[in-house]
């Protein structure tokens, strides 16, 4: 068997597959170790770049966080002084308005010294009798000055205080205002010779009801001199009321029901009291 022939054969495909394996194995380690290395060098450039990105944005993110902050501070400051001013504002309201109620009770003589008198009574008897009628009450005048009250000048609060005070408070501090105001206009009026058909007895009635619930009956039994007795309940009343502003009670919505329909009912009084303010000297004698 000649040998020679098969020698080429095997060793040839040998050779083939030994260079093919050896070219692999070096091309194949140079290509995996440059690509390798390439993406590791982008890897590091990708993730020294994402560092860099963060800690900026760490960055960012502290300052706007400063700036909110300073902006808070800011905000809370300026809210607290201004919550200070105005509970300043507000415990100065309730000073003058309790002043204001105090000057007030001077003239409150006029409705006690017509607690004694049954109004309704007197007007009845006196009927046509002006001129008895206007002696009396000229007498009362003279004795209390209610004329003089009413050319006095006005040294209540004004409307800038109401804003500060709760409806509750400014309610009654209006009806106690009204009812005196109302007794005060009465005896001038009448001392006048002002006819009693100008009168409507019924405002002064629904006022002392939304304010004292509980003297209703009191009044409808007695009539218009049981509403000036009522007079010092309404100065304790609007005293209660403003004990509970400086004690920070909240009020209810029964509270601010019972404000607005006594408030009502004073806005139908002043305007009763408006007309015998205004009332000409002729109608004394219509």
């Amino acid at each position: 068997m000649d040998w020679s022939n098969w020698i080429p054969a095997v060793t040839i495909p040998a050779v083939i597959a030994g260079a093919a394996w050896l070219y692999r194995e070096t091309v194949g380690r140079y290509l995996a170790q440059a690509i390798g290395g390439h993406f590791a060098e982008k890897l590091a450039r990708l993730t020294s770049e994402l560092h860099r990105s963060e800690q900026t944005l760490q960055t960012e993110l502290q300052a706007k966080q400063r700036q909110i902050d300073a902006l808070y501070a800011s905000v809370a400051a300026a809210r607290s002084g201004r919550q200070t001013l105005i509970e300043k504002r507000r415990l100065d309201a309730i000073e003058r308005i309790w002043k204001a109620a105090v000057r007030i009770s001077f003239k409150s003589t006029v409705p006690r010294m017509l607690e004694g008198v049954k109004l309704e009574v007197m007007l009845k008897a006196t009927g046509s009798d002006r001129e008895a009628r206007t002696r009396f009450f000229k007498v009362l005048d003279d004795a209390l000055g209610a004329t003089a009250f009413t050319q006095s000048p006005n040294q209540a609060p004004t409307m800038e205080e109401r804003p500060f005070v709760s409806p509750v408070v400014w309610a009654y501090y209006s009806a106690y205002n009204s009812v005196v105001l109302h007794a005060v206009l009465l005896v001038s009026a009448m001392s006048r010779g002002l006819e009693p058909k100008y009168f409507d007895f019924n405002a002064i009635r629904n006022v002392v009801k939304e304010a004292l619930p509980h003297q209703t009956n009191g009044i409808d039994e007695h009539g218009i001199t049981y509403c000036y007795m009522c007079v010092p309940e309404l100065l304790d009343a609007l005293l209660s009321a403003l004990q509970r502003e400086l004690d920070g009670k909240s009020q209810d919505a029964d509270d601010l029901r019972r404000a607005t329909d006594l408030m009502h009912a004073v806005t139908e009084l002043n305007k009763e009291n408006a007309k015998r303010a205004d009332q000409p000297s002729g109608a004394a004698s219509a």
